[in-house]
């Protein structure tokens, strides 16, 4: 068909023959630049007439009819009872606090069986502090601080500017220290 036959067709017929190709898997688009029409022709004579593009099947309808289908289902959703849930309660709150109770609980029984350990041990809080949150991992006490390598590796700028601020704020390590921690404790994770 031509550009001259589709316009030579009335509304209906229009429709129906572009919304017979929209089913055959064409796009509006493609079945413009076929007949030979302008780019608006389409979109623009079918809405003068009442006719729009339902995205929802890619069929010209009745602007009628979409107002009827919009109209229905406005319709069953006021319809549809409400179901109201209220996850507010003073249980799910109470449920809660309990649970922040309970871990606060671990907590002070930790700070007391590191209190235990200072005064059994005889060592002052700071040591046990140290202790509790060393950064080195165990396993490299275990070495022999003599035997290492030098190795090099290349590493992101913003990286080693992280590294070297926080070997900075724990000189109480060595550097290998830490890195051979590092090492170690990727290579458990992901051995």
């Amino acid at each position: 068909m031509t550009g001259v036959e589709f316009k030579a067709l009335d509304i209906e017929q229009q429709v129906e023959y572009i919304n017979t190709l929209l089913q055959e898997g064409d796009s509006v688009d493609n079945i413009r630049i076929t007949l030979g029409i302008g780019k608006n022709f389409i979109g623009n004579t079918f809405k003068k007439y009442g006719y729009a593009l339902d995205r929802n099947i890619n069929q010209y309808v009745s602007v009628a009819t979409i107002a009827t289908n919009v109209a229905q289902a406005n319709r069953n959703l006021i319809d549809k009872p409400k179901k109201i849930t209220n996850t507010n309660t003073k249980d799910d709150k109470y449920k809660a606090l309990e649970t922040e109770i309970e871990g606060l609980k671990l907590q002070i029984k930790d700070i007391y069986t590191l209190l235990d350990k200072i005064q059994d041990n005889n060592t002052n809080v700071a040591t046990v502090a140290t202790i509790a949150t060393s950064i080195v991992h165990s396993d490299i006490d275990n070495l022999d601080a003599k035997a290492t390598v030098n190795r090099n590796f290349r590493v992101y700028k913003d990286i080693s500017n992280d590294f070297t601020k926080f070997c900075s704020d724990n000189k109480q390590y060595k550097v290998q220290d830490i890195v051979s921690s590092a090492i170690t404790e990727y290579i458990k994770k992901f051995k």
